[in-house]
């Protein structure tokens, strides 16, 4: 035997050992078919596990993930092969259906225009477009409240609409409420301060009480409190017409 071929075979049997002894799977004495399929059903797994874990994934993908984890190895492979861009696909479809149906004008224009395209409208819609829909409604329904509201709700619809997107998120949130109020107890203690006794009554009852009361006030109970205060003026200008017409008798009677 040549010294090549000698030195070839005393490599091939220092090697072996270590081969062997670095598969568990074969060491184990398991057919060499689950020997390949043991590193891929692992990674599968951790794979399956990282998309639990992922916070944007949605509930039909996690749905599908956590079936494929109960199921076979190959329930696994054809999750993360097949089954994954379908359930990614409908979970974004549900995300846009929902936008439609909570969302402004500019967003349910955007979102219906997106379920009629392509896959890629969809995420594109999903990643960019909707945040820029959402932003054009807030600053349309702040410039809305600028118009129609009152002093308070005009400076602070202004001050919303030069700031950011959590700006005007969050003075239609609760902003815009408060600038109500605030608008409507200034209305109100105007009111009452130059009315009838009817009028200051009811308007310190509005002002003790919600914001309805308050709207309610401006919008009847000053007119009701009016026409009391007319009806008392009447009745007081009828008693002193009365009472001078019978002092005056009593006068030409003396006479």
């Amino acid at each position: 035997m040549n010294r090549a071929r000698v030195l070839a075979l005393v490599a091939a049997a220092a090697i072996a050992p270590a081969v062997l002894v670095s598969s568990p799977a074969a060491a184990a004495g398991l057919p060499q078919s689950l020997v390949a399929s043991a590193p891929d059903e692992a990674g599968d797994r951790a794979a399956i596990l990282a998309i639990l874990a992922d916070k944007n994934s949605g509930e039909i993908v996690r749905e599908a993930a956590r079936k494929a984890l109960d199921g076979t190895p190959e329930d696994m492979r054809r999750f993360l092969a097949e089954g994954l861009p379908v359930a990614r696909l409908t979970d974004d479809r549900l995300r846009v259906s929902r936008l439609v149906s909570s969302g402004g004008p500019t967003m349910k224009e955007m979102a219906w225009k997106a379920l009629r395209g392509s896959e890629e409208d969809l995420r594109r819609f999903l990643d960019e477009g909707q945040h820029f829909a959402r932003l054009t409604d807030y600053r349309i329904s702040a410039s809305r409240l600028m118009s129609s509201g009152g002093p308070t709700m005009k400076e602070m619809a202004r001050e919303a609409l030069m700031g950011d997107e959590d700006d005007l998120r969050r003075f239609l949130e609760e902003g815009q409420h408060f600038a109500r109020l605030t608008d409507y107890r200034i209305s109100v203690t105007r009111i009452g301060g130059t009315g009838g006794p009817a009028v200051k009554k009811a308007a310190r009852k509005a002002l003790d009480g919600t914001e309805a009361d308050l709207r309610r006030f401006l919008d009847t109970g000053q007119y009701e409190a009016r026409a009391k205060d007319a009806v008392n003026v009447n009745m007081n200008a009828k008693a002193k017409a009365k009472a001078w017409a019978k002092t005056k008798t009593k006068t030409k009677t003396k006479k």
